[in-house]
């Protein structure tokens, strides 16, 4: 199943699936913005944590179980020294900020970049690129998951930045 979001003043699948996502977090610091090419309302800006929850897009109704997946996305870092900032994404059935009743129910996926790392989190199991984003300028973001090889990969800008098997 696929989710197409343009962000075009809205967080909306418009793939035509009906997989929309939300902004979760401290959502009165999340605005619309221009994108790359500056087109108005087509990216987000994310501003500080609220309750020690950082604000991010995230959808629900995917069932990541045994899929594999590739998202790919722009991002412009701009980051302070805290390790707090990031921007990123999540999909998954445990909303960011609340606790996971049972432990981990496998269904969850958040990957994002801060001012240390770029980290492809999904199923509780971490990879981490030692490489940051490059500072006030656009990047494009790639995570891919194979499921027949538990392989996953991290690619910046089309390049190879970290991969291994997964747990």
């Amino acid at each position: 199943m696929a989710a197409y979001f343009n962000f075009n003043g809205n967080t909306n699948d418009t793939s035509g699936n009906g997989l929309h996502a939300q902004i979760y977090g401290n959502s009165e610091n999340v605005s619309s913005t221009a994108d790359r090419f500056s087109n108005a309302d087509s990216a987000y800006t994310f501003g500080a944590k609220n309750n020690d929850i950082d604000p991010v897009i995230w959808g629900s109704g995917m069932d990541l179980a045994g899929n594999s997946l590739t998202i790919t996305f722009w991002i412009k870092g701009v980051f302070s020294s805290g390790l707090d900032d990031y921007g990123g994404i999540g999909v998954g059935t445990t909303i960011p900020g609340t606790p996971n009743a049972g432990g981990s129910t496998g269904q969850t996926l958040h990957i994002y970049s801060n001012s240390d790392r770029i980290r492809f989190s999904f199923f509780y199991d971490d990879l981490d690129a030692a490489q940051t984003l490059p500072i006030g300028q656009w990047a494009q973001l790639s995570f891919i998951f194979r499921h027949d090889t538990m392989a996953r990969s991290i690619y910046l800008n089309a390049n190879l930045i970290a991969s291994q098997i997964a747990a």
